[in-house]
């Protein structure tokens, strides 16, 4: 993973969480409040870099998928943090670990600022950009076409850009019901992250997903 990205982002919000101390704070999306998400994704995906083996980008297919997030209000409303993910997967001959992170806003219209908000109702807009890194493990045995190969090894990068907006209900003063409906523009590149120049060397694809979770306010 891009260093210079990762220590970006990890001093940003660090930064955030130290000012935020010096905020007033006033309900669960008042200056000063420190958000904590917990998320699950049901997503369609679609695009060239997700047809598989038979080029056919006219079809999609769905997944699952978890990420956790941290954010800092810093303005009534406002709320700027990081956002992490990562993801297993294995079989026989094959394994693949995914992580990343990156930055996120949120923008919470209206809702109670009384320091009881259970019962009430946060619309909010969300925007993020995550970096992630996919190592894979496999190993192959063709004997039909004469190709065998053991402990092959390969790592792929991905630039994820997504928006949505979605609602929010306290279910007690400091826990809220998440749910989101956003859309995911994905752009992947094969080697290293350094060599991301936009080129024809790369592939996109995109997904529209739907999510549920929870949110602890600290307010």
């Amino acid at each position: 993973m891009n260093r210079r990205f990762l220590f970006i982002c990890v001093v940003a919000l660090l930064l955030l969480l130290f000012c935020g101390s010096a905020f007033a704070q006033s309900g669960p999306t008042g200056v000063g409040s420190i958000m904590m998400s917990a998320k699950a994704a049901f997503s369609s995906r679609g695009g060239e870099l997700y047809s598989g083996y038979d080029d056919d980008d006219s079809e999609r297919t769905l997944l699952f998928s978890g990420s956790g997030s941290l954010d800092l209000f810093v303005l009534p409303g406002v709320a700027l943090g990081a956002q992490g993910l990562i993801e297993t997967q294995s079989s026989e001959d094959f394994s693949e670990v995914t992580w990343g992170i990156g930055p996120e806003a949120w923008l919470f219209i209206g809702g109670s600022q009384e320091e009881s908000p259970a019962g009430s109702f946060y619309p909010f807009l969300t925007a993020g950009l995550l970096y992630t890194s996919t190592t894979m493990k496999m190993s192959i045995d063709w004997p039909e076409i004469g190709l065998s190969a053991e402990d092959q090894e390969s790592t792929d990068t991905l630039m994820t850009m997504n928006i949505g907006g979605g609602i929010c209900y306290m279910i007690t003063n400091t826990i809220g019901f998440v749910l989101e409906l956003n859309y995911e523009l994905d752009k992947a590149k094969f080697g290293s992250f350094d060599d991301f120049d936009g080129s024809d060397d790369h592939i996109e694809g995109n997904k529209v997903n739907v999510l549920a979770g929870i949110s602890a306010f600290i307010h």
